[in-house]
């Protein structure tokens, strides 16, 4: 037997005479959408890929002077160390701080002790 419409759909979905049927999926929300801002500053990414590159990149430098058996600059190191603590802090940043609070998992704790570390070596410097 077909609906008061006829339509198969209301008939599935179980519509009724002249009102369409609202399908509420549970991970359907109409509000939301991709393209709107959001209050996250930005993806985490970036700031850890600059830190991991800058990270290597001293580590070479100063593998390769002691290869070579020479003295590293180290007005070079502390330059390149903090800029790649910088842009680590800037991805702690945004990994730790949540709406709701901090946000410590394992990995955000141990890259927070990483960077605490980091600085110390770089103070010693």
């Amino acid at each position: 037997r077909q609906p008061a419409d006829g339509s198969p759909i209301n008939r599935l979905y179980g519509g009724s005479r002249g009102q369409p049927h609202t399908f509420a999926h549970p991970t359907f929300m109409p509000h939301s959408s991709p393209f709107e801002p959001t209050n996250r500053p930005m993806h985490p990414l970036l700031p850890s890929l600059a830190a991991a590159c800058l990270y290597a990149g001293v580590t070479g430098y100063q593998g390769l002077r002691l290869a070579q058996r020479t003295v590293p600059d180290k007005r070079l190191l502390l330059i390149l160390g903090a800029l790649a603590l910088a842009a680590h802090g800037v991805s702690l940043f945004i990994q730790l701080l949540s709406p709701s609070g901090l946000h410590l998992d394992f990995f955000t704790a141990s890259s927070l002790i990483a960077a605490a570390v980091i600085l110390l070596i770089l103070l010693a410097l």
